[in-house]
């Protein structure tokens, strides 16, 4: 239950008015669980639309000015690319990324109006709202983790090289989830 709380901002009872968390019903999952139906069949068949990116494919505008280079861009059902520099970040935040990624592929709502990154602790925790959460990429792959890991730990592109977890001590693993 901490896990949906704190990633898709859905909590059982009462919600208050004015609160980014929704109330858990079968409506407010049923987006998220279709969603993750959609990323595991769309994961089954990778080399359908992932593909490698020049750093000139991978150059967009940065909005404080400038250009920056991608790590990773999606072009909804179209492709997911990744670039050189992909394979240099920890191995979780790559899982993070790939997940982020194909969630952008698989959603069309999954917009810049709903990316909230998971280490950008302010928006993602206090601003996002439970609607906007049900399309965040960054909610996939965090919940994964936590769930996976019993903890929150939020690897992905904030935390890419010291063993890709945010600010905590627990070690990830690639396992499976616990049962309950």
């Amino acid at each position: 239950m901490d896990a949906l709380g704190t990633h898709f901002h859905l909590n059982p009872g009462t919600v208050r008015i004015g609160s980014t968390h929704s109330g858990l019903t079968l409506a407010t999952l049923r987006p998220i669980k279709q969603n993750y139906i959609n990323l595991a069949a769309a994961l089954g068949h990778p080399r359908t639309f992932f593909i490698n990116a020049t750093d000139t494919q991978a150059t967009f505008p940065d909005p404080q000015g400038g250009t920056f280079v991608a790590r990773a861009f999606t072009r909804f059902q179209i492709s997911s690319a990744f670039n050189r520099d992909f394979k240099f970040i920890g191995r979780f935040a790559q899982v993070a990324i790939i997940i982020h990624e194909t969630v952008h592929f698989i959603d069309s709502n999954a917009n810049g109006n709903n990316d909230f990154p998971e280490w950008d602790r302010p928006n993602y925790d206090l601003f996002m709202t439970a609607a906007q959460a049900r399309h965040n990429p960054s909610s996939y792959g965090a919940f994964a983790f936590h769930v996976v890991n019993n903890v929150d730990i939020r690897p992905g592109d904030g935390n890419l090289f010291s063993g890709g977890v945010e600010g905590s001590s627990a070690t990830p693993t690639l396992g499976t989830a616990p049962s309950f």
